[in-house]
């Protein structure tokens, strides 16, 4: 029974998530829609960031983090934080700039919209960094080979 509970509540958790990341990239899309370029106000490009926020938001904080000490950085807690940090930086701007009827430069909605598939992105390859740790591939690729280090 607890088991179930538990999955229901995993499941529910990266829903929630999935539902701010695709909140967040309405945002963001609504933002840059607002550029010069036919391209960025198509739907498709809408489409994509809103997709993204929520491909991103939902996989990319599954790792509790850990108090051990290690003398290597680990990539994971590098990647994670830093996507979320520029896509939630990316989708803040988005809001002040709806909010407030600011008018980027020419360049703005780019750089915006860069920014969002960026930290989008970075979540996205955090997550199966972590899930798949233990395979030698991903450990070979996070520490450098697999001479005495732990996963």
């Amino acid at each position: 029974m607890q088991n179930n509970f538990n999955a229901i509540a995993h499941v529910t958790e990266r829903v929630g998530l999935a539902m701010a990341g695709v909140a967040c990239g309405v945002f963001v899309a609504a933002a840059v829609s607002h550029a010069d370029s036919a391209l960025l106000r198509s739907i498709w490009v809408a489409m994509v960031l809103i997709v993204a926020g929520g491909a991103g938001f939902a996989t990319g904080a599954d790792r509790a983090w850990r108090d051990d000490r290690r003398t290597r950085i680990d990539p994971v807690y590098v990647l994670r934080p830093t996507g979320t940090f520029i896509a939630s930086a990316a989708a803040l701007v988005a809001v002040i700039v709806l909010v407030f009827d600011i008018q980027l430069v020419v360049s703005g909605p780019v750089v915006l919209a860069v920014g969002w598939m960026i930290g989008t992105t970075l979540q996205m390859i955090a997550a199966p960094l972590v899930r798949h740790r233990k395979h030698p591939l991903v450990r070979r690729l996070l520490i450098g080979g697999t001479h005495g280090a732990r996963a």
